[in-house]
């Protein structure tokens, strides 16, 4: 399976719907092609290059600075999606508005792969893709849960 261009199916969508804030800063973005990405990990979003808001921010449900940014993304349309050699994950919408996923560097703690840094979720093809803390990327079903990931070898570039 070739990562990026599964990724890239979803250039052309729209941002059906995008969530943030809360509990903390965990985005669920979802795209009207039925995909979504969820994030467990620090990111920014830029405007035409310019920080308005990172993972640090308010996470206050509804009014906080993250929920508030991370509706700025729906009904816009996907105009780019790239991953770099790092698993770093940035999706730009049409109107320069840009989520940039920066995977976290676990420089103090023993990288154990138990744990997920984003998600990518492909509803019809039963399928939800886990980029690990480890840098592995593994496999689950989407309509059944399994604590058993399968870990998968996939072309990331």
């Amino acid at each position: 399976m070739d990562f990026i261009t599964e990724l890239k199916k979803n250039i052309g969508c729209n941002v059906y719907s995008s969530s943030g804030g809360g509990n903390c800063s965990i985005i669920l973005m979802e795209f009207d092609n039925g995909n979504s990405v969820m994030t467990y990990c620090y990111w920014e979003v830029q405007k035409n290059g310019k920080l308005i808001a990172t993972a640090e921010d308010d996470v206050t449900a509804v009014t906080g600075l993250v929920a508030q940014t991370i509706r700025l993304f729906e009904n816009k349309k996907v105009s780019n999606i790239e991953i770099d050699e790092f698993l770093n994950l940035f999706i730009e919408v049409d109107d320069g508005l840009t989520l940039l996923v920066f995977r976290d560097e676990y420089k103090d703690q023993e990288k154990t792969g138990d744990y997920e840094d984003w998600t990518y979720s492909i509803p019809s093809k039963d399928l939800v893709l886990y980029v690990m803390e480890d840098s592995t990327i593994k496999a689950g079903k989407y309509h059944s849960w399994s604590d058993s990931l399968e870990i998968i070898e996939i072309n990331k570039t």
